[in-house]
C-alpha cells in the first residue's frame, strides 16, 4: 500500500551520567604562516673591534689630468753676441727723387748761311726683288642675267633600256590606326541543330601578330593569353601541342612548368 504519514514527536529521554575522558587525538596539521612581526628596538652600540691586518698593495691608478700652465719664469740674462748673419735680400726700389733746379737755355740767333753747291748725281741702283703675293681680293658682285640661249637640237629616239634588278624589300611600316566599326552584316543562314550541354569542343587559335584572333561563329571565348610553343630547362626541351589548352597562358610564367626546390632538384614539364 502507500506509505503512511509521519509519526508524532517522542518523549524526552532520561538524564544520563557524563561519559569517561576520551583518548588523545592525532597531531593536527601545521597552521598557516603568520604575518610579519613589528621591527624590534635598536640595540646598544657594540665595543670597538680589534685592528685589522695590513691590506695588500692596491693596483696602479689611472693617470691624472693635465695640470694648469705654470707661472712665467724670470727673464734671464742677456746672452753673448752672436756671429755675423748672411747678407740680406735686396731692398725695395726707392721712390723717385725730387726734381732738381734747372736754368733756361740761352737762345742765340745766328745769321742764315749761303746756299751750298749742287752735288754730283750718283749711279742708278739695281732693280729690287719681287715682293710676296698679296691676299686674294674680295668676291665681286654678281653680273647681270644673260639673254636666253637658242633652242637646242631635238635628241634622237633611243630604244628602251634593260629592266633593272628588283630592289631590296622596304622596312615594315608602322601599325595603322584602328578603323571604324563596320556596318552590320547580312543575316546568316540558319545554324546546325543544337547539341546537348554535356557535349562541347575546345578550340585553340594562335596569332602571329599583336592582334588577338577572333573566335569562330557560334563559339564563345573562354580566355586569352600568350602562346607557349616550347621551353627548355636543365638542358632538356619540352614542346607543347598548340592545339591543347596548355599552349595558351593567361599569365606568362615558367613556375607551373619549371620548379627548383632548395635542394637543387628541378622538376621540368610538370604541373605538380
Amino acid at each position: 500500500g502507500l506509505p503512511g504519514p509521519p509519526g508524532a514527536q517522542g518523549y524526552k529521554g532520561i538524564y544520563a551520567l557524563p561519559g569517561q575522558k576520551g583518548l588523545p587525538g592525532e597531531r593536527g596539521y601545521p597552521g598557516l604562516q603568520g604575518d610579519k612581526g613589528v621591527p624590534g628596538n635598536v640595540g646598544p652600540q657594540g665595543t670597538f673591534g680589534f685592528s685589522g691586518e695590513t691590506g695588500s698593495k692596491g693596483e696602479k691608478g689611472e693617470p691624472g689630468l693635465i695640470g694648469f700652465p705654470g707661472v712665467a719664469g724670470i727673464t734671464g740674462d742677456r746672452g753673448p753676441k752672436g756671429p755675423r748673419g748672411d747678407p740680406g735680400l735686396p731692398g725695395v726700389k726707392g721712390s723717385p727723387g725730387s726734381p732738381g733746379n734747372y736754368s733756361l737755355p740761352l737762345h742765340i740767333k745766328a745769321e742764315k748761311g749761303t746756299m751750298g753747291h749742287i752735288g754730283i748725281q750718283g749711279p742708278s741702283g739695281r732693280q729690287g726683288e719681287h715682293g710676296p703675293q698679296g691676299p686674294p681680293g674680295d668676291i665681286g658682285l654678281r653680273g647681270p642675267e644673260g639673254q636666253p640661249g637658242m633652242p637646242g637640237i631635238p635628241g634622237r629616239v633611243s630604244f628602251p633600256g634593260i629592266r633593272g634588278s628588283q630592289g631590296p624589300m622596304g622596312q615594315r611600316g608602322p601599325v595603322g590606326f584602328q578603323g571604324y566599326p563596320g556596318h552590320p552584316g547580312p543575316r546568316g543562314l540558319p545554324g546546325m541543330p543544337g547539341r546537348s550541354v554535356n557535349v562541347g569542343y575546345l578550340l585553340v587559335k594562335h596569332s602571329q601578330t599583336e592582334e588577338v584572333p577572333m573566335c569562330p561563329v557560334g563559339m564563345n571565348k573562354l580566355w586569352d593569353g600568350y602562346s607557349l610553343l616550347y621551353f627548355e630547362g636543365q638542358e632538356k626541351a619540352h614542346n607543347q601541342d598548340l592545339g591543347l589548352a596548355g599552349s595558351c597562358l593567361p599569365r606568362f610564367s615558367t613556375m607551373p612548368f619549371l620548379y627548383c626546390n632548395p635542394g637543387d632538384i628541378c622538376y621540368y614539364a610538370s604541373r605538380n
